[in-house]
């Protein structure tokens, strides 16, 4: 059974086939409920060594956009860190690892631990968090 990922450098969707294949949750891709994890970027295996000239000058997916984030992110994602292989994925924001992932965690970090993130990110993630212990309260 296929699933879909979105190719970071080719800008398409692409579908997966590998059994090993992980989410970022750390669930095998193939098990699972994963519609609450946040869409993972990965090469395809057609771009996985990049994109060539000739296919900058192809037109994306319909309704693709191009994605422009603000420089702090782009600081972060540069971070070196000697840990990185031990983490799942990154906080944009302030180059937090995440050893595990889950909404959880992300919403934990956007509200009270990440010193970069917007006022917007922090609210928002707060009112998952209450939205998740008054759903857990009302069963």
């Amino acid at each position: 059974m296929a699933h879909q990922h979105y190719c970071d450098v080719g800008g398409h969707i692409y579908r997966c086939s590998s059994p090993e294949c992980r989410c970022i949750c750390d669930s095998p891709s193939e098990k699972g409920n994963h519609l609450d994890c946040p869409i993972e970027l990965r090469a395809c295996p057609e771009h996985k060594h990049g994109i060539t000239p000739a296919e900058l000058e192809v037109v994306q997916d319909p309704g693709a956009v191009p994605i422009e984030f603000p420089a702090v992110m782009l600081e972060n994602l540069s971070l070196s860190n000697d840990d990185s292989k031990t983490y799942v994925g990154f906080c944009l924001w302030c180059g937090h690892g995440y050893e595990q992932y889950s909404p959880v965690l992300e919403a934990e970090h956007f509200a009270y631990h990440c010193p970069n993130a917007p006022d917007e990110h922090r609210a928002n993630a707060k009112k998952r968090l209450s939205n998740r212990i008054t759903t857990s309260r009302s069963r």
